[in-house]
């Protein structure tokens, strides 16, 4: 999923393995970009592609999650994209 979320974001690894399901509106297609989680301290709202939001549902119904971090690399045992 990280490697999704970098081709269809421009995001970088580093950006993106902070990123929390929070921070993403499915509904409205938006990534909100945390500053702290941003090389240049940015602080943003994006809209994006569908198809990269329905990429993101399926990746959280195969994780059963709602919340946390999206790429968990902590747990080896999850896919974490």
């Amino acid at each position: 999923m990280a490697l999704v979320l970098a081709e269809s974001t421009g995001r970088r690894i580093g950006s993106i393995r902070q990123l929390r399901w929070e921070d993403i509106d499915l509904n409205g297609s938006t990534i909100h970009w945390r500053a702290d989680a941003d090389k240049k301290r940015k602080i943003g709202l994006f809209p994006y592609h569908q198809l990269l939001v329905e990429e993101l549902k399926i990746f959280q119904r195969k994780l059963s999650t709602v919340g946390g971090w999206i790429c968990d690399g902590s747990r080896p045992d999850k896919a974490n994209g």
